[in-house]
């Protein structure tokens, strides 16, 4: 009998601690098929892996329509992640097809922390635009 209490104000316990700890929601922002359609660019605010009470910011492009933040480093052809803008509404990016790369115009100051691609995508199909280290093209203020 004492074990089944034990296990039962664990369970209650551990469930209460789950219940307290905030966890950022996935949200898309935008999804924007590549110009003959065989890609997608998606931009994301996802919870940190590491820590899922902070929000990312995440492009990623993907070869099928419909994936989110858990499949951008998986099956993403190429991602980035890079933190929040506290002074920015919603995501702050926008995403634009300039030929055969993602062209991702980021708003605020901001850190590129990860950047990844398939071993048989280029890095650079992904470009990101914006006032901050770590941006691909800078814009003039």
């Amino acid at each position: 009998m004492g074990r089944i209490v034990t296990g039962t104000v664990m369970a209650l316990t551990a469930a209460m601690l789950l219940a307290g700890c905030a966890r950022v929601d996935s949200k898309v922002h935008e999804r924007v098929p590549s110009p003959d359609g065989s890609k997608e660019a998606v931009v994301m605010t996802c919870p940190q892996a590491s820590d899922p009470a902070v929000p990312v910011l995440v492009g990623a492009i993907f070869a099928k329509k419909g994936q989110g933040c858990k499949d951008a480093t998986v099956d993403g052809l190429s991602y980035f992640i890079a933190t929040v803008a506290p002074d920015v509404d919603g995501a702050g990016a926008k995403v634009v097809w300039d030929g055969d790369k993602a062209i991702f115009d980021i708003e605020g100051d901001r850190y590129v922390y990860s950047r990844g691609a398939q071993s048989n995508v280029a890095l650079d199909l992904i470009q990101l635009k914006g006032s901050f280290d770590g941006a691909d093209i800078h814009d003039e203020d």
